[in-house]
């Protein structure tokens, strides 16, 4: 709820949010970073956690950190399937944040429910489960925000890392 709070606080300062929008706005820019995670996919983007890691190490002895910063996370992370589910969840947030809701929700995503699928199918599957719930706004970030958590967790990725690497 504080992420959430925080998220939406600078994307307003930033003045994403200068004009109203439906959720319906909101959830369709979740799916589209939800796609952007199968096309990396498709292409084989995966993160390089501890390169980044590597390469970033003492980075604030460099003149101009944030710019070694950046040129690291984009050879390591940028665009990859981890970096675009960390984006869903930053929108997804971003949307909790501007309507006031709460984030914190009791959901269990069965593990076995990501066996045999392909990412394609599992956020398919997410994708669907969010048009299902949107009839219920307050509970469509909460749920999918859990999904992609379990989805993250299926895949051996550290998905708050990489939504803290990515704010």
């Amino acid at each position: 709820n504080k992420l959430s709070k925080e998220i939406y606080e600078a994307n307003k300062k930033k003045g994403f949010h200068d004009k109203e929008y439906s959720n319906e706005h909101y959830l369709m820019l979740v799916i589209t970073e939800l796609s952007e995670a199968v096309e990396a996919d498709r292409k084989g983007k995966e993160s390089n956690l501890k390169g980044f890691e590597y390469d970033v190490k003492d980075f604030e002895q460099f003149d101009r950190p944030e710019y070694r910063y950046k040129i690291c996370f984009e050879y390591s992370i940028k665009d990859t399937v981890a970096d675009e589910l960390a984006d869903a969840i930053i929108r997804l947030l971003d949307l909790a944040g501007l309507r006031g809701w709460e984030t914190e929700y009791e959901y269990d995503v069965c593990p076995d429910f990501f066996n045999d699928k392909s990412l394609t199918e599992l956020i398919y599957h997410g994708i669907t489960a969010l048009s299902d719930i949107a009839l219920y706004p307050d509970d469509s970030p909460k749920v999918l925000i859990k999904y992609i958590e379990a989805l993250a967790y299926s895949l051996n990725i550290d998905i708050l890392r990489h939504v803290e690497l990515k704010l």
